[in-house]
């Protein structure tokens, strides 16, 4: 992929927005999940440690409300 350099105004665009701490970026929700293979709750990507995978994780929020 190829991308150029900004020109003209788009130069002072660039620079405001470094100079205003970077661009805007919405808040990241943390995700729970629950792995169903070795009973671990765990928090933020769907990846079991413990597993070393993700493909038995569910949602916590879907774990509680089948099992619990």
């Amino acid at each position: 992929m190829c991308v150029s350099r900004p020109t003209g105004e788009g130069r002072g665009e660039v620079r405001r927005v470094a100079q205003n701490g970077g661009p805007a970026t919405a808040p990241i929700a943390l995700r729970s999940w629950y792995c169903v293979w070795c009973q671990n709750h765990y928090q933020g990507e769907k990846y079991c440690i413990a597993c070393n995978t993700g493909i038995y994780s569910i949602e916590e929020e879907s774990w509680r409300e089948n099992y619990t």
